[in-house]
């Protein structure tokens, strides 16, 4: 199409070129007093002709130049914005949702009616009724053990009293033991020295008192063997009642895990049912009639696991699928991954971290400056190359995934500031540099300019003269400027910065 429009565009181009020349120029004269033609490097673009050619302009501007490497690549949804609803059951699938629909997270995406349900409301039943069964055992099991521990307790207290009687009958015995040998020497000293009337009193008075002392140590040892038979009983006692206390102890928290076991074994379950369905557990666990909601479901919703846009649909409404089986594709693409491959001889001069201009082959979206979040340390065994990514942010969603972009990173900017120009508004002729500048003082003029070019990169150029900040170059069309031929200085001569052209020595 270009080439078409140049063809028929340049003629009446090169005849609206207004051609002079001053005094010493060359060139022939087409008669006798005739005035040579003007050379100047000033070319009239009129309106007309920059519609025509199509020529744009862009501005200089002063900086330090950039030097980036272009990488091709598309956008993709991250891996971590993906998901896929699957059937936790065997059954009949019912879908409520189509493909571009957007969701939040919770929302029923779809139903499904499966036996499988009604196996794990049985299970929920058993769960349940385990739980209060084993809670029940356990509270009549802390009542007994609060019995035996306070049984326990008091035949402790019985055996210590019991103890302090033994130590007693024992002091007893011994004072009773110690007054009967007493009163036995007593009574064989007075009957080895009896004679007469008075010994013989005092001999029967003995005897008495001996025989009242064995009387008393009788009792005594008595009273010591049944004090001493009590603390027995008691110790036997009181180490029965800590058997059983600590027997129930322990049926105590074996009880206590059953409940515990089986709480954690409903509730696991109450949860896997709330996440897959979207409904609560403190809505599943809501009476209606008497009955849990859990109990009352007929079928089962399955709900959305986080927020986005339903980018697939794997299975049909009325299908049936088995468990596990995919049903919908769920993306956010809020933010976008681009994903580059570069050769693996430049994975060097890419750095996490890296600044990068993300450019989507969409038009009317603009580029996105970011910076490279990871370079993967594996090259592709095939392609040799090195992954590259980098995120961008999509918050309204224009940019669709999977579209190409070129990711342009940054290596590297120049220590020093000059006139930056656009690589597109610089051009080669014949052994000159030169750029097209629009006239500073008649817009409807471009100027030809040879100029001194420094470092470049792909898409700016140093320019070191001629060109100041703010002037404005040629970018489409300068390959037809050029063609022209027009604006060039013949050899031999020079322009001025009048724009008139003089022969070398003037």
């Amino acid at each position: 199409m270009r080439t078409h429009t140049h063809s028929v565009t340049l003629p009446l181009f090169l005849s609206c070129l207004l051609v002079s020349g001053c005094g010493g120029a060359p060139g022939a004269a087409s008669g006798p007093g005739a005035e040579a033609p003007v050379v100047s490097n000033r070319i009239a673009v009129p309106a007309e002709v920059v519609a025509n050619i199509g020529i744009t302009f862009r501005d200089a501007k002063r900086g330090r130049l950039e030097t980036r490497m272009v990488v091709p690549g598309r956008l993709v949804v991250p891996p971590e914005a993906r998901w896929e609803l699957r059937s936790p059951f065997a059954g009949t699938i019912h879908i409520k949702r189509r493909v571009g629909d957007r969701i939040a997270k919770g929302d029923v995406v779809a139903e499904i009616v499966s036996d499988d349900l009604r196996t794990l409301q049985r299970t929920l039943w058993a769960d349940h009724g385990a739980e209060k069964s084993s809670a029940l055992e356990q509270q009549h099991a802390k009542v007994e053990f609060a019995g035996l521990e306070k049984l326990a307790r008091v035949a402790e207290a019985s055996l210590v009293a019991a103890r302090v009687r033994e130590g007693r009958a024992r002091t007893l015995l011994l004072n009773a033991e110690a007054l009967e040998k007493t009163t036995a020497a007593r009574h064989e000293e007075l009957r080895k020295l009896s004679g007469g009337s008075l010994g013989r009193k005092e001999l029967l008075a003995a005897q008495r008192a001996w025989v009242e002392a064995q009387a008393l140590a009788l009792d005594a040892r008595e009273r010591s063997d049944t004090a001493q038979a009590s603390v027995v009983k008691l110790e036997v006692e009181a180490a029965n009642a800590t058997v059983r206390a600590s027997t129930v102890a322990t049926a105590l928290e074996a009880i206590a895990e059953r409940v515990l076991a089986a709480r954690v074994a409903y509730e696991t379950r109450l949860t896997f049912l709330a996440s897959v369905s979207g409904i609560p557990v403190s809505d599943l666990i809501k009476r209606v009639d008497g009955l849990h909601r859990w109990a009352r479901l007929s079928s089962l919703p399955l709900a959305a696991p986080a927020a986005g846009l339903i980018s697939d649909l794997a299975a049909s409404n009325g299908e049936w699928i088995s468990a596990g089986g995919p049903i919908v594709e769920i993306v956010d693409h809020r933010e976008l991954l681009f994903e580059g491959h570069l050769p693996e001889i430049d994975a060097a001069r890419i750095k996490a971290g890296a600044a990068v201009r993300i450019s989507p082959a969409v038009t009317g979206i603009e580029p996105t400056d970011t910076t490279i979040g990871r370079v993967y340390p594996v090259a592709s065994a095939t392609a040799r190359t090195i992954t590259i990514h980098a995120r961008i942010q999509n918050p309204g969603g224009q940019l669709p995934a999977g579209v190409t972009a070129m990711a342009s990173i940054l290596l590297r900017v120049s220590d020093t500031e000059e006139v930056l120009v656009p690589a597109g508004c610089v051009v080669q002729d014949d052994l000159e540099t030169i750029v097209f500048m629009q006239d500073r003082e008649d817009p409807g003029q471009v100027v030809r300019l040879p100029v001194s070019i420094g470092r470049r990169s792909d898409e700016w150029v140093e320019i070191l003269t001629e060109v100041d900040e703010g002037d404005k170059l040629v970018e489409s069309g300068i390959h037809q400027l050029r063609e022209a031929g027009s604006g060039k200085a013949p050899s031999g001569g020079h322009f001025h910065a009048d724009g008139t052209w003089h022969l070398e020595d003037k």
